[in-house]
């Protein structure tokens, strides 16, 4: 794995008392031969400056920054009598490393930097096990800079007795359309960014945060079918509370901690939507996304240019009454549009004729207008847990039918005198009766779908090679590549029962390397055949298709360390994969108080020591 070297930055690890000879002297001839040696040979030299005056290309290895997680190249290099480690690193151009309070550039050179670095040395030098800020001084956007990466005159002659190493392959940049400024959206744009690519960010809307931008407002078609209704993108209900703790559900290098000293935030660890939406702002704001995003503009159509490999995106801005349609070619879609809004229905037996009113929870919002109604609400998932305890405070019966239910669990709940458990629904009839699977009859006003919801793409054109089958959208290597279109086509944020914002940040950095050419696929012959091995492992379990893209449990772990390794990135932490596992514990041995009680203090501090890599403010406010 190699990355395109943008800049330097040499960092002195230095002892005062091993030293018998003036290092500020050293290192002033150091920063003026190297210099030199940029102008003359762009920034991929490699060099180190010893007691012994020796010019030595050392060996690499890839590190990781202790506080902005990224990774450079690391060379190691010893006198083996009397100088401590010495080491540089290269550094890709992005921002968002390691919060510093100054960038400098001077005349185009990297200014050299005197602190120890935050990396464990090898047990040979005398600079083992500090702990300290990276600090790479790098202003990212200096056109200076810029103008220095583009090449200068390679006929200077070499100093005498120095050679130099071959330079390194470029990065590839590419112009990457990104459809979606949810979670997924943002985190792809930064990722993209920070691989060097140009990102153009498409949203529908006039905010930034995709289905946790709460609105009261509803469909005109309550069980969203009718194609001609008008749609809402939240599925949001008043009171949601999110059903996993903030240390675990934020990103990796960017964690989710409470704002305590803003009286508008919610600090609670289990935070209500309007907090998580604030969270996603913030990480827009800090990582500059937003100038990236076009607001109000619908993605109407993406497909393949017939000359080649390039997409046209064509989109439509609403500007007051008016809509400005524009066609444009990328290199690459990047699909980030969420699945949270196309509703999925429960199929019934006879609910055309049955009188009652139907519902999907997408465009439930509050309990009041099931005031003294019975109502059958269909699920159970987190949601549907969430919504029936709500309705049960207002509704006159609550009858709750799923397939998960065990013949145990059947029958009127613990601590509710309105809310019983049923098997899944048999039939509806006329008489406005339903009849379950265990032959129990109820007389129902409402039946609430809370199913789940389809993946929706009407803009995406593939000439058949991306389908849709059962809610399977395939084939697809590792839920994000198209075998036949990788990596120009993608999609971040299919994975469901899972951690969701790690996850897509590991599949975004992914996707950003493999455009750059960092990071390469296998054969498409090769991809189709880990699909076909894949889907084969779910027919023999007997999952539907439906089931494809599910992660339950810990197994999307290993998803998310899979991807890691590809990427060159650390593993997912040991207090987040015990955190998730505690929390789904107790979310279903005490799914009333599971929010407001819990004992893995250890584990929140174990998060919290490592989110103070990441927070120069302290864990009290990002």
């Amino acid at each position: 794995m190699q990355l395109s070297v943008y800049a330097f930055v040499i960092d002195f690890v230095t002892d005062a008392s091993v030293m018998s000879w003036d290092w500020d002297v050293c290192a002033a001839a150091c920063y003026y031969v190297f210099r030199l040696l940029f102008l003359a040979y762009g920034p991929h030299v490699i060099f180190l400056v010893t007691k012994r005056n020796s010019l030595y290309k050392p060996d690499h290895e890839w590190v990781q920054c202790d506080k902005c997680r990224k990774w450079r190249m690391l060379g190691l290099g010893f006198n083996t009598k009397s100088l401590p480690l010495e080491w540089f690193c290269y550094m890709k151009p992005f921002e968002g490393c390691c919060e510093i309070p100054e960038k400098k550039v001077e005349g185009g050179l990297i200014t050299l930097s005197a602190k120890r670095s935050g990396y464990n040395y090898s047990d040979s030098t005398e600079s083992k096990g500090d702990k300290d800020d990276c600090d790479p001084n790098i202003d990212v956007t200096s056109p200076r800079l810029k103008r220095l990466r583009t090449g200068f005159p390679r006929a200077w002659p070499l100093p005498a007795g120095l050679s130099f190493p071959p330079k390194l392959n470029p990065l590839t940049s590419r112009h990457v359309a990104v459809i979606g400024a949810g979670a997924a959206g943002l985190v792809a744009a930064r990722e993209l960014g920070r691989e060097g690519h140009r990102v153009v960010l498409f949203e529908r809307g006039d905010q930034v945060g995709g289905t946790w931008v709460y609105t009261p407002k509803v469909e005109s078609d309550p069980l969203g079918l009718d194609p001609r209704r008008t749609m809402v993108c939240s599925s949001l209900y008043k009171s949601l509370r999110t059903n996993l703790p903030r240390e675990v559900m934020g990103f990796r290098d960017f964690p989710f901690v409470a704002k305590n000293d803003d009286v508008e935030r919610d600090p609670r660890r289990f935070p209500g939507h309007r907090e998580v939406l604030m969270y996603l702002k913030d990480f827009a704001e800090e990582f500059g996304i937003e100038k990236l995003v076009r607001f109000q503009t619908q993605v109407v159509y993406v497909g393949v240019v017939e000359s080649g490999n390039k997409w046209k995106v064509r989109s439509k801005k609403r500007s007051g009454d008016n809509e400005v349609e524009l066609d444009e070619i990328f290199d690459a879609v990047v699909v980030c549009n969420g699945h949270f809004s196309e509703p999925r229905i429960a199929e019934i037996p006879g609910i055309e004729t049955w009188p009652g009113k139907q519902i999907h929870s997408h465009n439930y919002r509050e309990p009041e207008p099931f005031q003294d109604q019975v109502v059958i609400l269909i699920g159970s998932s987190a949601s549907a847990v969430d919504i029936s305890r709500e309705i049960a405070g207002a509704a006159k019966e609550v009858h709750v039918a799923s397939r998960s239910i065990v013949d145990e669990n059947i029958g009127k709940q613990p601590g509710y005198d309105n809310m019983w458990l049923h098997p899944m629904i048999k039939s509806a009839h006329e008489d406005g009766s339903v009849i379950f699977q265990d032959g129990s009859v109820i007389v129902a006003d409402v039946i609430l779908h809370c199913t789940g919801y389809k993946y929706y793409f009407p803009f995406l054109e593939t000439n058949g090679i991306v389908t849709m089958d059962d809610n399977r959208v395939g084939p697809l290597y590792k839920h994000v590549f198209p075998p036949a279109l990788a990596p120009w086509l993608s999609f971040v944020g299919l994975p469901w029962k899972v951690i969701p914002f790690p996850l897509w940040e590991l599949q975004s950095q992914w996707i950003a390397g493999l455009l750059s050419d960092r990071i390469t696929l296998p054969s498409e012959e090769e991809m189709m055949a880990d699909v076909n091995a894949f889907y084969s492992t779910l027919e023999v379990s007997c999952k539907p298709k439906r089931y494809t893209h599910q992660m339950p449990g810990l197994s999307q772990f290993e998803y998310d360390d899979w991807l890691a390794v590809q990427c060159g990135f650390l593993v997912s932490e040991g207090w987040r994969k015990e955190m998730y596992a505690y929390a789904s514990k107790r979310k279903r041995t005490h799914p009333e108080t599971y929010r407001d009680d819990w004992d893995d203090e250890d584990l929140i501090l174990q998060a919290h020591h490592d989110f103070a890599k990441y927070l120069p403010n302290g864990i009290n406010g990002y």
